[in-house]
């Protein structure tokens, strides 16, 4: 998907790029998680993590597909391909930006206080650790749902 300047849709972080991309037949949005650093021990990672989280039920955490030679690039000095991470594209804003324009509205601050302590308790219940919670990792869907994302520090049983 294209920005409103007509470049792709795009964050990125330490070790990767996320696109914002759709599905023309479905209308379904996805991000795209491409990595732009080889890390020792990704790729089993995160298979052991979308193993985990393939039936968790759950609106604080989304769908999660690591995809091995997803991404083919064909380049003048190699052709090469590269693992992907498919998630489900949550709409909202982050925590932090939440809050930034929220900050002053007491009702929705109690209400982003409660949401998120009911989330931790969740947490709390699970087998698995996120790993990464800060307000850039948390998105505030339009309804108040909040979401986990960028699951790069998880934990989970299959870890051990």
């Amino acid at each position: 998907m294209l920005d409103k300047h007509g470049e792709p849709y795009r964050s990125s972080g330490a070790f990767a790029v996320v696109f914002k991309m759709k599905d023309e037949q479905t209308g379904k949005c996805y991000a795209l998680k491409c990595f732009t650093e080889e890390q020792e021990g990704r790729a089993e990672a995160y298979r052991q993590i979308a193993e985990e989280l393939e039936f968790v039920d759950s609106p604080y955490i989304t769908s999660v597909k690591y995809l091995e030679k997803e991404l083919f690039v064909d380049s003048n000095c190699e052709d090469d391909e590269f693992p992907v991470l498919l998630m489900d594209w949550i709409e909202g804003e982050t925590m932090e930006t939440y809050i930034a324009e929220n900050y002053t509205d007491s009702y929705e601050m109690s209400m982003l206080c409660c949401r998120f302590c009911k989330m931790a308790a969740w947490l709390r219940s699970q087998s698995f650790a996120h790993g990464d919670i800060k307000p850039d990792n948390i998105i505030v869907r339009p309804d108040g749902t909040l979401t986990l994302v960028d699951y790069d520090g998880m934990f989970v049983p299959a870890m051990k």
